[in-house]
């Protein structure tokens, strides 16, 4: 799977769902047949890119 792929179905999640933990964010991309490998590292990837914010202890919304 490729990380634009994994990337682009975590923003479209979060802005489907509102805020979601790490666990429910992995969740939902099981149901669409992703399985990101780095989860935590793509997560980073979009906080320091200021597409995704972190409320608190693994629980993320759309920025």
């Amino acid at each position: 799977m490729r990380r634009d792929s994994i990337t682009a179905g975590i923003l479209a999640i979060l802005q489907a769902q509102g805020e979601l933990s790490t666990r429910a964010i992995k969740s939902h991309l099981a149901e669409q047949g992703m399985t990101p490998k780095n989860l935590a590292q793509t997560l980073a990837y979009l906080k320091g890119r200021g597409q995704i914010v972190s409320l608190g202890h693994a629980t993320y919304r759309v920025a």
